[in-house]
């Protein structure tokens, strides 16, 4: 049950990782689209935009070495629950805006968007429960497998959301 409760942390750690790098590789754009949603006054969205991406990637290597095991888990479900709740705004205010959680500017925000964080908030949720539960330390060899799993998972993960994502796009264009 560890390496399990390992290859879920390590799964979660990739994903804010690369959103996280992926936003600062274009920050400006980023920025831009945080901006026009005028969800929060300007100079705060700005502010946003530019923290976020830092954040992403502090609790994903917070996650991935684990420095307190339960408190990046912790706010891993805040962001996330943030994350989502602004998408269902989006959704609910009919807004059309390019998602770029992923870095990616042609995905528009959309149910699939919702799912999937949905997802990956229950995830994390297993993960916090389970980190009560799962006592005790795995073995190096182990700890290297989970990283690779988990990096493994977050890429199938990620392929699969895109995929769906673009079909989504297509099928709406198409209507």
């Amino acid at each position: 049950m560890a390496i399990g409760l390992n290859c879920l942390n390590d799964f979660l750690a990739w994903l804010f990782i690369y959103s996280g790098f992926s936003k600062l590789a274009s920050i400006s754009v980023f920025r831009n689209q945080v901006v026009a949603t005028r969800f929060l006054p300007l100079r705060i969205s700005a502010a946003l935009a530019y923290l976020l991406p830092a954040v992403e990637v502090l609790i994903g290597i917070s996650l991935l070495i684990r420095i307190c095991d339960r408190m990046p888990l912790v706010l891993t479900i805040i962001l996330l629950s943030a994350f989502t709740g602004f998408v269902a705004w989006i959704l609910i205010s009919k807004t059309r805006i390019s998602c770029f959680c992923f870095g990616e500017e042609e995905t528009v925000v959309s149910r699939i968007t919702l799912l999937r964080n949905v997802f990956i908030l229950a995830l994390a949720g297993v993960a916090l429960a389970l980190n009560y539960k799962v006592k005790g330390t795995i073995s190096s060899l182990d700890r290297i497998l989970s990283i690779g799993y988990g990096l493994s998972f977050f890429a199938i993960f990620l392929a699969g959301v895109q995929l769906a994502s673009r079909q989504y796009s297509i099928e709406n264009a198409q209507s």
